[in-house]
């Protein structure tokens, strides 16, 4: 049985699509150019064969601190 796929932000329990990092909530709080690198860096499948690369991983990880640092601010 396949788990779950959920949302990389930080509390966040949105159920996306295993391709996708984040909700579309979470996802509009990147900015856009780590979107781009986000997306830059994806190749097609790597959810299936879970190997991301090195560039993918460091593209995820600022994007995923980018929301966090948003939703830390008033």
């Amino acid at each position: 049985m396949m788990s779950k796929h959920r949302c990389h932000a930080a509390g966040c329990n949105v159920t996306v699509p295993p391709r996708l990092l984040m909700c579309s909530k979470h996802w509009r709080m990147v900015p856009r150019h780590l979107q781009n690198e986000v997306w830059r860096t994806y190749k097609v499948g790597q959810e299936v064969t879970k190997n991301p690369s090195a560039e993918y991983v460091i593209a995820q990880q600022a994007a995923i601190e980018a929301v966090a640092e948003r939703e830390r601010q008033p």
